[in-house]
């Protein structure tokens, strides 16, 4: 007990010399915190003492607890209710911004694309329809589904590598949109096709040098059966495995916007598919080396298109125009017929991983030009170079995989499938069936 009144004084001592030292004589009112029923800061007075040494002590009394006026508790309130923050967002003027967006051109200046933009605050700059980027390509819905290639451009350095497997079938002989039977074409021709496969394994390559320009390049193999019936009831196949055309083609931004994109597609095919019926010549009996069986056009053939783009929260749709232009004869005298192709598509992220597409892909082609003399036209009608047009529309319904974790980042795997709903032929023609396109992506 001695030693707290030892340290009580001493402690006393100290203050009445730091009080001193700062001359404030007499002392000023020390306030205490109270608080009040109604939870406002009210500030008291508290009595301040001198002892016999000199010293002067703060005592709290019954007196100082000081009775709040009525005037004092609404002055508190207001001023509560007037610093309090505002239950509704206050509007704020729009704002000028200096943007530096991404270059643009296929050869692109050093200097930044600099450029004024008023946005209100809650837009943002990422907001802005220039700046804006385009579609997220690593999101599972930002790449078409599988069984289109050329509907994207990658951001500057990136590459992509990508298998892909498709499986046509086809069977039934066509006539205009209208089935036909066997008998029916066995009555022109000994021989009748009833059913053809054809299996194609297509790598792809791409890389973006710059943020508008995108280059890609596909490597085809492919296999196709055919089988026949003759007049007798005997059946024979012929097939081919040989790899087929390669294909280049540039992809260039014309305009970006919101989530938006159109860019321009220009393709070349060169003929550089093995070609069986060069090794292999084709003879007056026999159904080898027909014009469904050959995977290259044996031409240069241009590939022209135009490919949109748009991506919202949770989907994302696209639409684009391709078609293939022959250049030229091979060397067997004869050329393909001209193609256009028309697809749309639909995709919705499921979840940061799947998406779920559906499609639709017309198909127009035309007939063979000149002929190739070694084959033998009165055999079957895949030798008539006359009986190889059409028209299709296929329904296609697709799903993608994202791959999780750091060492698949950047990878997926799809699947598309469906069916002509409409097919109209230059027949007799074998017709589609199904079609089945699987592939696996990576992005790096």
């Amino acid at each position: 007990m001695r030693r707290v009144v030892i340290a009580s004084s001493v402690l006393c001592f100290i203050v009445s010399a730091l009080l001193r030292a700062e001359d404030l004589a007499p002392p000023p009112a020390v306030f205490a915190a109270a608080s009040s029923d109604e939870g406002a800061t009210i500030a008291s007075p508290i009595a301040e003492s001198e002892t016999d040494d000199g010293s002067t002590t703060a005592s709290a009394t019954t007196e100082s607890a000081v009775t709040v006026s009525a005037a004092a508790i609404e002055s508190s309130a207001a001023s509560r209710y007037l610093n309090a923050p505002a239950n509704s967002s206050v509007a704020q003027p729009d704002v000028e911004y200096l943007l530096v967006g991404p270059p643009h051109g296929i050869f692109e200046r050093d200097c930044p694309n600099a450029y004024n933009k008023v946005l209100a605050p809650c837009e943002g700059p990422g907001g802005d329809p220039v700046y804006n980027c385009g579609v997220d390509i690593f999101r599972p819905d930002g790449l078409a589904p599988i069984g289109v290639w050329g509907d994207h451009t990658l951001p500057q350095g990136r590459a992509l590598i990508s298998y892909r497997y498709n499986m046509t079938a086809f069977t039934d002989n066509f006539v205009g949109t209208g089935r036909v039977n066997d008998s029916d074409v066995l009555a022109t021709f000994p021989n009748a096709p009833t059913f053809m496969r054809k299996q194609t394994h297509r790598w792809l390559l791409e890389y973006a040098p710059t943020e508008d320009l995108t280059i890609l390049g596909t490597l085809p193999y492919q296999s196709i059966n055919i089988d026949y019936i003759n007049a007798f009831g005997a059946s024979s196949r012929t097939s081919t495995i040989d790899p087929g055309d390669i294909t280049l083609m540039a992809m260039y931004v014309l305009r970006k916007w919101d989530r938006q994109q159109v860019h321009l597609n220009f393709g070349m095919q060169l003929p550089l598919g093995v070609m069986s019926t060069e090794r292999f010549a084709p003879t007056p009996t026999s159904l080898d080396g027909s014009y469904p069986m050959r995977v290259s056009s044996g031409s240069y053939d241009l590939m022209p298109g135009l490919t949109y783009r748009g991506q919202s929260d949770w989907w994302t749709w696209g639409g684009q125009a391709m078609g293939t232009v022959r250049m030229g004869r091979t060397n067997f005298d004869y050329k393909l017929g001209d193609q256009v192709e028309l697809t749309a598509w639909a995709a919705r992220r499921v979840s940061d991983c799947v998406a779920l597409s559906a499609r639709l892909d017309g198909l127009i082609w035309g007939n063979i030009h000149g002929s190739d003399a070694r084959l033998n036209q009165t055999l079957a009608q895949t030798n008539r170079p006359d009986l190889q047009a059409g028209q299709r529309l296929d329904i296609l319904f697709g799903a993608t995989y994202c791959l999780p974790g750091d060492f698949l980042s950047g990878q997926r795997i799809a699947v598309e499938a469906g069916f002509p709903a409409y097919q109209h032929l230059t027949g007799p023609q074998l017709g589609t069936q199904w079609l089945i396109t699987a592939g696996w992506q990576m992005v790096f």
